[in-house]
């Protein structure tokens, strides 16, 4: 059953989110060894009663933010959480002056084309996108790299 928008709780995650997040993101094979509180700024989860069931964030470097993270709990995908996660963040990043969002993804090209990011080559990410952990080192080279410009 599709859950509706208003049911899927939204907020900015915070400190006390970190170990939750983490676990979710590692249960879910998504890579967590850069992540840290600083980064939590950029980063939205979706909660219900029994706690996290979703997460999103970004890194933000100026007019280019690397989105990353996006994961739900395995029992609630196809419920429109990762969609309602992906367009909250799209919108904070878009109040925050970012122009141009990149993301690498083994698996979910397919949905974030669906959301507006086509594929780009590594080659031609700005240096600062780059030069992120994600990219030189914790994603493998065989991930697909989009990009989604912003208004």
């Amino acid at each position: 059953m599709l859950l509706k928008p208003a049911a899927i709780n939204l907020r900015q995650a915070n400190a006390a989110d970190a170990d939750a997040i983490k676990l979710l993101l590692a249960a879910n094979g998504l890579p967590t060894d850069d992540l840290h509180d600083t980064m939590l700024a950029n980063f939205l989860v979706a909660i219900d009663d029994n706690g996290i069931i979703g997460v999103i964030g970004a890194e933000v470097l100026g007019e280019n933010a690397l989105l990353r993270s996006l994961c739900t709990r395995k029992e609630l995908r196809q419920q429109g959480v990762g969609r309602a996660l992906t367009m909250a963040l799209i919108q904070k990043l878009t109040d925050q002056g970012v122009r141009h969002v990149f993301l690498l993804t083994e698996s979910a090209e397919n949905f974030f084309a669906r959301h507006g990011f086509s594929r780009v080559e590594r080659a031609d990410v700005p240096a600062e996108i780059a030069e992120t952990e994600q990219f030189r080192n914790l994603c493998p080279a065989s991930a697909v790299c989009m990009q989604r410009e912003l208004k």
